[in-house]
């Protein structure tokens, strides 16, 4: 019979079963049907299985389980993108400290450009990161105030335009940053007839006016062919400010830092996105903003209501998109040292102007402790002896200790974040952007004074203070009081992050 009539159309009756093959060199291969495996389950059993209590218990089990299991899982997931640790935003840190340099003052020796190329190192020494030099356009050299422009056109009086060039280069190998004066107070009737049109007149003086839309051209076009490109370097921006006396209106500065971003030149735009526009004024809220003068002649009676104003002066929180808040010398020229003769006097005034503004800020020779000795050019003024812009110079002896106390708070200083000012009687506290707290903690008088640290700290931070750093040590202040001296300081970092 051939294979193919042996085939049998399965129908609803048959049966498949599989039995285990059984072999034996005599009998051949015997099937045994009693072993045979059934490879499915009837209806009967599929239906007992699927009503019998027991099991559907178990099936809602598992279901309920894996469904439990991925939620737990999702949930997992967000808790670590929203619980891990974040980067701080650097954008809110005042990430300058800035030295202003009043380049006449360095004209005993080589010229200005040149002359200040010379104290590029000991300026970065002491934690400054950018330079603010004034003045590099031609201004009235006759004339008391550096700010009374002739013309938007480089300064030649101080240096030629490749001397200007090593000096920008210098700054930039010294991983500083130049940034250049641009007053807008005009000195008549000296001032370049190219002027004429685009004055302010105010009771005061003239001023540019930047409403004026060709006044706003002419200035861009002055600051692009002055600091950029200068043999192959270029300064890293420009501070736009008015003087006291002047009354810039806010919308001309909106207009000009919009047009600035487009301004262009042979249908290329001149200014390169990391050059930076500073104005000196909120020009979000419309307002202007104008730093206080920390110790004059008539306000200032005593040490202690210069620290007064100076701790005034830090608690007035300024915001908006305000890229640089030029705060004004502690010391009017005719001597801050000279009248407060103490060494911890002034380190406490270099340590509250650190740490305590808000944004970035100038300083001054006096406030590194710079002294005649050190840099003789800085006791020279061509007839400026009252100039608020001149370097004072400290007492002699005072000089190392004012700079490696500066140098401490100046590291620091970058790393705070704007805005986050904390004031008390004793203390301010800050954050950073490294996600700690710092503190720092004075006495104002100028006699031995007792504090004990969980009085004077924000309430929010006295558990922080059994996890307290000074100088790399760790201690534990929470019920701790120490004796400080006349105008002594510390600054405490708190260990816990929160």
């Amino acid at each position: 019979m051939a294979a193919n009539d042996a085939l049998v159309q399965p129908n609803e009756q048959t049966k498949v079963e599989f039995g285990d093959a059984q072999f034996s060199n005599e009998d051949g291969v015997k099937v045994s049907p009693n072993a045979a495996t059934t490879l499915f389950l009837d209806s009967e059993k599929l239906e007992y299985y699927r009503n019998e209590k027991k099991y559907r218990l178990i099936r809602w089990a598992l279901f309920a389980a894996f469904w439990l299991i991925w939620v737990a899982l999702i949930g997992s997931a967000i808790a670590i993108i929203v619980f891990s640790p974040r980067k701080k935003d650097d954008s809110k840190s005042g990430t300058t400290n800035t030295y202003e340099v009043f380049l006449p003052s360095l004209s005993d020796g080589p010229n200005g450009f040149e002359r200040l190329k010379g104290q590029l190192h000991p300026l970065a020494d002491l934690g400054v990161n950018t330079l603010l030099i004034s003045p590099v356009f031609k201004y009235n050299s006759n004339a008391a105030d550096n700010t009374d422009v002739e013309d938007y056109i480089l300064n030649d009086s101080l240096g030629t335009k490749e001397e200007l060039r090593d000096l920008i280069q210098a700054v930039h190998d010294a991983k500083m940053k130049i940034i250049a004066d641009v007053p807008l107070k005009l000195i008549s009737p000296r001032k370049s007839k190219n002027l004429d049109g685009f004055v302010k007149r105010t009771k005061d003086g003239d001023v540019l006016d930047l409403g004026n839309t060709k006044a706003r051209n002419y200035l861009l076009n002055g600051i692009a062919e002055t600091l950029l490109d200068i043999d192959g370097v270029s300064f890293d921006g420009a501070y736009i400010h008015e003087p006291s006396d002047s009354d810039v209106k806010i919308d001309g500065y909106n207009d000009f830092l919009a047009e600035a971003k487009e301004h262009t030149k042979d249908e290329e735009k001149v200014f390169p996105s990391n050059f930076i526009f500073i104005v000196a004024a909120d020009y979000e809220k419309g307002k202007n903003i104008n730093a206080k003068a920390i110790y004059d002649r008539i306000t200032a009676t005593s040490a202690k209501n210069a620290i007064e104003k100076l701790v005034e002066a830090a608690s007035r929180v300024i915001d908006g998109n305000t890229t640089f808040t030029p705060v004004l010398s502690s010391a009017d020229v005719p001597r801050f040292a000279k009248n407060f003769n103490n060494e911890n006097l002034l380190k406490l005034v270099n340590g509250l102007r650190l740490f305590a503004f808000p944004h970035s800020h100038i300083l001054y020779g006096e406030e590194y402790g710079e002294t005649c000795n050190d840099v003789p050019s800085l006791c020279k003024y061509p007839n400026l002896d009252y100039h608020s812009l001149a370097h004072n110079a400290t007492i002699p002896a005072f000089g190392d200790g004012l700079r490696e106390s500066a140098r401490k708070i100046a590291v620091l200083h970058p790393t705070l974040i704007s805005n986050s000012s904390i004031i008390l009687k004793n203390s301010i506290t800050r954050e950073s952007i490294d996600g700690h707290h710092y503190s720092f903690v004075f006495n104002e008088g100028n006699t031995t004074k007792s504090i004990i640290y969980k009085d004077i700290v924000p309430a929010q931070f006295t558990g922080n203070l059994k996890n307290v750093g000074i100088d790399g040590l760790e201690s534990d202040y929470s019920e701790k009081s120490e004796n400080f001296g006349p105008y002594e300081y510390k600054v405490l970092k708190f260990l816990k992050v929160d």
